[in-house]
This record gives structure tokens, sequence and C-alpha cells, in this order.
């Protein structure tokens, strides 16, 4: 009998589940990742994988979603992150693992919460707050690789239409993926560890791209979406009390 490892069995079902939510509803991959990552291979690593196994797909979507974003509103958001996601990466790098592990539980709770209740901004967009969500979304993003959800809310709260929301969601994703990275690099975070697996998990997370993207149409998004946010809070508070 072939013995497998539990950890790396809930790498694998995490990392597929989480490209399925991708393919399907267009978020939540990193809030159901990362927690398990956390559990299986700890806090640095988590982070280092979640962003690692994003490449292809960030690659993958962002010729054309470079040409048909929203810039206007894109330009100050990427600005304020460029200056913060060195500094998620360097508190990623410096701060001890046990502080990292509780600060991402806590993040993707919150997350998970404001997703559930579906909490939207409703006030008036201005030059000052468009700003801080990108300090807000460059910290998240370079301390933990979560800085997507308060982007897609500030995305969606500006009410453009839904074409140029996603191709404007996955522009700033292309962005801020090679600011991490390169940020990653600068502190020697990568280890070879990190690399390989990374390899092995990225091929299970595009076939959960593709697969939620093609074969899930029928079934009810509302549904999915709650399927969904019971995993992430149920794996945020697993990191969390770990």
């Amino acid at each position: 009998m072939i013995a497998v490892d539990p950890l790396l069995a809930l790498s694998l079902c995490a990392v597929f589940f989480g490209g399925l939510s991708r393919g399907f509803t267009g978020f939540g991959a990193a809030l159901v990742i990362i927690p398990a990552l956390i559990v299986a291979n700890g806090p640095i690593s988590a982070v280092l994988l979640m962003s690692l196994i994003e490449v292809p797909g960030v690659l993958q979507l962002a010729k054309t979603a470079i040409r048909e974003a929203d810039w206007r509103a894109l330009t100050p958001l990427c600005a304020a992150a460029t200056l913060t996601v060195p500094i998620g990466a360097w508190s990623l790098a410096t701060l001890d693992a046990e502080t990292i592990r509780k600060g991402i539980a806590v993040m993707v709770v919150v997350f998970a919460v404001l997703i559930a209740t579906g909490w939207r901004y409703k006030g008036k967009i201005t030059k000052s707050l468009t700003a801080c969500i990108g300090i807000i979304s460059g910290y998240c993003s370079g301390v933990a690789s979560l800085g997507g959800p308060p982007v897609v809310m500030f995305l969606i709260a500006k009410r453009s239409n839904a074409a140029q929301t996603r191709a404007s969601i996955a522009a700033y994703f292309a962005l801020i993926t090679i600011l991490r990275l390169a940020a990653f690099g600068w502190y020697d975070l990568y280890t070879k560890q990190a690399i390989l697996l990374s390899i092995f998990l990225a091929p299970v997370y595009m076939a959960g791209i593709w697969i939620g993207s093609r074969f899930f149409k029928g079934t009810s998004e509302t549904t999915f979406r709650s399927v969904v946010v019971a995993l992430i809070l149920i794996m945020g508070t697993i990191a969390l009390v770990k």
C-alpha cells in the first residue's frame, strides 16, 4: 500500500478547489488555498507557493486584460500598491512565523465575512480613497498574497461594465504578482523546496480553473459561492487556532 502524506493531500485538495472557485466565480482562490498551505507548510512557504502557482494563470490573462482594463482607475491603485508591496514582503521576511500565521488567518476570516455579507462600498470614490485601497492591497499582497479582495470590492463598487471590471482586476493582479515576486527575491525568501512544490501544484491549480470555467455552468453560482465562503471560514479558523 502506498502511503499518502495527509498534508500534501490537503494542499492538493485546497489548490484544486481554489482553482475551481477562481474558474467558476472569479474569486476565493487564495482565501481557500493559503490557510491550507499554512497548515501544511507554514506561513512563509504558503505565501510563496500561492504567488508562484498563480503565475501561469496571470500570464494567460494579462495580455487581453492590460488592453481592456480601465487604467484611469487602476493607475492610482497600482502606484499606491507599488509602495507597500515591498513593505509587506519585508514584514513576511522579518516577523516571526506565529505572528504571520495569525495575521493571515485573521485577514482570511475578515475577507470571508465581507464576501458572505455581500458588503459593497456605496460612498463617493475619491482619489484619497483609491490610494488607501492601493496601500492596503499592496501590503496584504506582500505579506500574505491576499491583495485581491480589497481591490475587487473597490472596483466592483465603481460600477463599471462587467467586462472592463474583470479586465481591470486581471491587469492589477498581473502587475502586483510581478512586484510581489520581485520583492520576495529581494528579501531572499525563495527556497528550492517551495519552487519544486509550486511546479507540482501549479498544474493542479490550472486544471481547477479550467474545469471550473467550463463544466460548472449548470451549477447555481449562489450555492457554489456559499460553499466557498463556508470553506474559507473553516480553513481560516483552522489556520488561526492551529
